[in-house]
């Protein structure tokens, strides 16, 4: 941000304030009354006022204190005239807003065609998304309709406790609320729900999944296992056109026998054979913080998103901790599904860079009338993405990509994992993931200057 420089004639005393929030709210600066001045002319008397911090606050610069020699004619001692006294400075009131400086965004002149930040992933592994072209999940696709089953199984040796209507009655609505906010539109979840425990036929032993647990024996094969879950749910449910079903079981049937069913099948049912992904155990179950966030996460796992990243575990998005503070889909991985495209995206060519360049982007937690994040190309297969969160107060956070990279995942990992992984958060020395000052990759540097306002250069 600019210094800005107030000629005054007297001397001004700024009252405090707080940070501006949310955007674009301000109000004019309140100055004390002026007192009469013999100071100098305006040219040679200054009150400067400068930006501080990068919440875009202003903070007074005390003028230097002038003393004028004032000779009297006819008279032969000189006179020492001082300055008249002013009241003390007021302390800082919150409620007091001081108008922020101008702010000119000029990154809108170096957006290209959006397709340019389409990076093409060569090395595709199974279904992971990575780059363009978007690949349709194992089972469930990013866009249009997603028919999910949500089933609670219990068995004669671990019995469900809880209610099954009041416990997860709320998940198809929420589930469906954030379908429509967070895809803006271009996705939407199709719960069904059957509000009772449906009993297995076999006790829960019967179904562990060794290579899913890591412990246990298998006591019968997976197709076995499968047939039998899917026959005991198949009275209960339409099962045609589902894309995922997700199986809740009682904490016991988890924890003791270690319950699993996953991946994706191909099965025969009561509408002949049918194909979609299957979740259940693992951790899923009666007596989890909540559900309709972890089967939002499991769900997108099937419709093709990566996830866990760019910083595995932190809490901007649900993709990256479903039990995290924040909801929400980062903008690459919405951009690959298809998502978001111009009026939440910007793309960037690192190599038009010729000078400094400014912007201001909405928060892509609340969304709004701007971009939320900028995708800066710096190849074919790497990128920077720049995004503006509010979540946890006004943040920039800014992370690298190689979509042609290998995955990494270690849940256990922290921040020397992510830097193992094809993507992660770039971090200033202290290893904070939000943006105090400034980061840089690839020769480009990213500064923070408050309230989503950005400096970029290389």
């Amino acid at each position: 941000m600019k210094n800005l420089a107030v000629v005054v004639a007297g001397l001004l005393v700024l009252t405090g304030c707080s940070s501006v929030e949310p955007e674009d709210v301000s109000l004019p600066v309140q100055t004390e009354e002026a007192v009469q001045d013999t100071r100098p002319s305006d040219d040679d008397v200054l009150v400067e006022v400068t930006s501080s911090t990068d919440e875009g606050e202003l903070e007074p610069v005390d003028a230097p204190i002038v003393e004028e020699e004032v000779v009297q004619e006819d008279v032969q001692e000189v006179v020492q005239v001082s300055e008249p006294e002013v009241s003390e400075t007021p302390e800082y009131d919150e409620d007091v807003i001081i108008a922020e400086p101008s702010f000119e965004s000029t990154y809108l002149d170096y957006i290209t065609d959006l397709n340019t930040c389409k990076l093409q992933q060569t090395n595709r592994v199974g279904y992971e998304n990575k780059g363009f072209p978007y690949s349709t999940g194992q089972a469930a696709r990013s866009l249009g309709t997603v028919n999910i089953a949500l089933v609670a199984m219990d068995f004669d040796n671990a019995v469900g406790l809880v209610n099954v209507g009041q416990r997860f009655g709320d998940v198809p609505t929420k589930m469906k609320q954030w379908s429509d906010k967070w895809s803006r539109g271009n996705m939407q979840y199709n719960v069904q729900f059957h509000p009772e425990w449906i009993r297995a036929p076999k006790g829960a032993e019967w179904y562990n999944c060794p290579e899913c647990h890591g412990e246990g024996v298998r006591k019968q094969s997976r197709e076995d296992a499968l047939n039998q879950v899917i026959s005991a749910i198949d009275p209960y449910y339409n099962l045609r056109d589902i894309d995922f079903i997700a199986i809740v079981v009682p904490e016991k049937a988890d924890k003791e026998f270690y319950f699993g069913v996953y991946g994706p099948v191909s099965i025969s049912t009561n509408e002949g054979t049918q194909s979609f992904g299957i979740f259940g155990g693992l951790g899923i179950n009666e007596n989890i913080p909540t559900l309709w966030d972890t089967l939002i996460h499991e769900s997108l796992h099937f419709q093709g998103f990566v996830g866990h990243g760019p910083g595995n575990g932190t809490e901007y998005g649900i993709m990256q901790m479903q039990w995290g503070r924040s909801k929400a889909i980062n903008i690459w991985e919405g951009f690959l599904a298809g998502w978001y495209d111009e009026e939440e995206v910007a793309c960037v060519e690192a190599s038009d860079i010729d000078a400094p360049i400014y912007g201001k982007l909405s928060s892509l937690d609340s969304f709004g009338a701007g971009h939320e994040g900028l995708v800066i190309r710096l190849n074919a297969e790497e990128a920077i993405v720049v995004e503006h969160r509010t979540v946890f107060g006004s943040e920039l956070l800014a992370y690298k990509l190689n979509v042609n990279a290998p995955s990494y995942r270690n849940d256990m990992g922290g921040r020397l994992a992510d830097e193992r992984n094809w993507w992660s958060y770039i971090l200033e020395g202290d290893g904070n993931v939000r943006i105090d000052k400034s980061v840089s990759f690839g020769e480009v540097t990213i500064k923070n200057l408050g309230n989503g306002r950005l400096e970029i250069s290389r």
